[in-house]
């Protein structure tokens, strides 16, 4: 609710300004429902609220976007209040907010923002940043699947040539179907309720990086990656009590796509290697 009533402030304080200084401001309205048709045949204890609750999803969607620019430097805010009917919960959250700097052969983007490597269409190889399954279950706009990360993106260009330099210093994880949500999943772990989490603490030798090489070559578009991290969607082992501890293992990835007209469409090839 403090998240929901300052991203609430946030929005009238920049409207204000942006009616002053005529900044560039967007935004929309946007309401989703989705009905559960059938119910789960059955649902163990820690999903009993999956079997109970018909709505799958049931809310209102405010967004503000404020994008002012200068000659060398641009900022991207995208603010969002989030009113849950099903749950009677206002929330807030600042899905970007970074800020672009321009020089000659090189771009530098610092902030929250939104990753993407990869040929697209949903293949996720080397792709391996933060998604939001829930949301893209539940039915929301294609854009929710992807989660913002905390980062610094550097990309220098030459000779028809780029490089990007990517550091994530805190890590976030998947959005995943949960113990006492609205989505019914098979859980291997369903008898063991007691659960704790072990997210990477945010340390330097913790900082997620990514390089990725690309360009354009006889009018294909190809590119090479490289990432060292953890898997964003984790991993369970048993413990005394019983508890299941839940855990993100290192991953390392090394990646390689291609993308061009052929056959009289698009033709994508993407490939990576998995060392963890």
């Amino acid at each position: 609710m403090k998240r929901g009533l300052f991203v609430l402030v946030s929005f009238f304080a920049v409207a204000r300004v942006s009616a002053a200084a005529e900044l560039p401001i967007h935004g929309f309205l946007q309401a989703a429902s989705a009905y559960r048709l059938t119910r789960p045949a059955a649902c163990p204890r820690p999903q009993r609220l999956a079997c109970a609750e018909d709505f799958v999803l049931g809310e209102g969607r405010a967004r503000l976007e404020l994008s002012p620019r200068g000659d060398r430097w641009s900022l991207m805010t995208k603010g969002e209040l989030t009113w849950d009917a099903v749950g009677g919960e206002v929330d807030g959250e600042l899905r970007e907010g970074y800020l672009d700097l321009k020089f000659p052969a090189l771009d530098v983007r610092a902030g929250r923002q939104v990753i993407t490597w990869g040929v697209g269409d949903l293949v996720f190889i080397t792709d391996v940043f933060p998604k939001d399954w829930v949301a893209f279950i539940s039915g929301l706009p294609l854009e929710y699947l992807k989660k913002g990360s905390d980062a610094v993106s550097a990309t220098g260009h030459w000779a028809g040539t780029s490089l990007q330099v990517v550091l994530i210093p805190r890590f976030e994880a998947d959005t995943l179907p949960a113990a006492g949500g609205r989505l019914a999943f098979h859980d291997p772990m369903a008898a063991i309720e007691r659960r704790r989490t072990d997210d990477p603490s945010p340390a330097l030798e913790r900082t997620e990086a990514g390089l990725r090489l690309f360009g354009n070559i006889g009018g294909w578009d190809a590119s090479l990656y490289a990432y060292r991290g953890f898997f964003h969607s984790p991993a369970g082992e048993p413990e005394p009590g019983p508890r299941l501890r839940l855990f993100f293992p290192p991953l390392s990835v090394y990646g390689a796509s291609v993308q061009g007209a052929a056959l009289g469409g698009v033709v994508s090839v993407e490939a990576g290697y998995y060392d963890s």
